[in-house]
């Protein structure tokens, strides 16, 4: 599956192994670089995130622009990737803001160990809202969570991004403009701050 997305053009990681963990049910993974640059999981990782980009937005004391349009470019990578990951008919599972890793102008994806492929309707919005609700419960909360954290005068400029973010992810979607309008609006209603 990871392959199919690289394929696709989405930046994903190169794994170097995989290690069960039966205690936990599950399995963890170790990787040593996302496009060329190279990471050490669990330590670069976690300083290096749209979210972390986002909540510094969120809680600045002074909004430069240079920063804005920066985080604008980094929200369009990331919506870019997600929106080509569910025309793909895959739901990534576990997209919190973490798991998008910015690579200069693009955004890495990792954590695919929930990803599955869905049966998706494209010509039904309530196909798409129901076989995509994991990814967009992760995305939506994720705005939400930062937008109760942003300082008030960072709202307005805060809102256009998270609207620009996702209007990306849906332009995706081989789905009609009326469809695409109909996901977009529930996705902006649910990640109200």
């Amino acid at each position: 599956m990871i392959s199919k997305i690289s394929r696709a053009g989405v930046l994903v990681p190169e794994f170097s192994a995989f290690f069960e963990k039966p205690e936990e049910h599950g399995i963890d993974y170790a990787y040593e670089r996302i496009g060329r640059k190279s990471l050490v999981k669990n330590r670069e990782t976690n300083q290096n995130t749209l979210s972390k980009y986002l909540s510094d937005f969120a809680n600045k004391d002074s909004s430069n622009p240079s920063y804005v349009k920066q985080l604008r470019a980094l929200l369009s990578s990331t919506a870019r990737s997600m929106g080509t990951i569910h025309r793909l008919k895959i739901l990534h599972g576990h997209p919190h803001f973490n798991n998008f890793i910015p690579v200069k102008s693009r955004v890495g994806v990792i954590d695919f160990y929930l990803a599955r492929e869905v049966n998706v309707n494209w010509s039904n919005p309530q196909s798409i809202v129901y076989e995509f609700r994991p990814d967009y419960a992760y995305l939506t909360s994720n705005f939400e969570r930062i937008g109760q954290r942003c300082k008030p005068e960072r709202l307005k400029v805060f809102d256009s991004l998270r609207t620009y973010f996702f209007r990306k992810l849906v332009e995706r979607y081989p789905t009609s403009d009326e469809n695409k309008r109909k996901v977009l609006r529930t996705l902006l209603d649910w990640s109200k701050p």
